[in-house]
């Protein structure tokens, strides 16, 4: 993803993770002794039947260092209780020529 953009991030999936009661997408970059974390939460996905879809915005973009890697992962609780985790996701982050919101 470029810093900056608003990007569509697809985490695929081995099940369908519509009937989930509750979803958490969370994005981490560390830097030195900087850490950036935020998390998205059901209302901010769109889901069908082997993914989640999140869109980041420029604000969210442009907090992350170009150059490294931003690390991804959902959490998903189900109706009848059961807890699940994806593993962690890598992207890349490239950096751009002029900084800010558009």
């Amino acid at each position: 993803m470029y810093r900056g953009t608003t990007p569509t991030i697809t985490l695929r999936l081995s099940f369908d993770p519509r009937s989930a009661s509750k979803i958490w997408v969370t994005f981490a970059q560390s830097i030195e002794e900087e850490n950036i974390f935020f998390t998205k939460e059901l209302s901010d996905c769109t889901l069908d039947e082997t993914s989640i879809r999140v869109r980041l915005s420029q604000e969210e973009t442009l907090s992350f260092a170009g150059c490294r890697r931003v690390q991804v992962q959902a959490r998903m609780r189900f109706p009848d209780g059961v807890a699940v985790a994806t593993r962690i996701f890598e992207i890349p982050t490239n950096r751009i020529l002029k900084d800010g919101v558009i």
